[in-house]
């Protein structure tokens, strides 16, 4: 799946290969009920029509940048 954003100022397509939503962990009642949370998983990578602003973009992407790009996929697969 794809949506459109924008990276360091540039617009591109994140194409995301993996998702997998937060999971909530099991605190009470039985230890073997019991299970820590699982945070979400989402691996994606950056599309664009020029090669070489692909692979700088996906080489320089920050932890802000993921968590956004990850924001922006659950808020439009809600």
């Amino acid at each position: 799946m794809y949506f459109e954003t924008k990276v360091s100022g540039i617009p591109c397509i994140c194409s995301v290969e993996h998702y997998r939503k937060e999971v909530y962990g099991v605190y009470s009642g039985p230890f073997e009920n019991s299970y820590p949370d699982e945070p979400a998983e989402f691996e994606f990578h950056l599309l664009h029509q020029h090669a070489f602003v692909e692979k700088y973009l996906n080489s320089t992407i920050s932890e802000e940048d993921e968590q956004r790009l990850l924001e922006e996929w659950e808020s439009r697969n809600d």
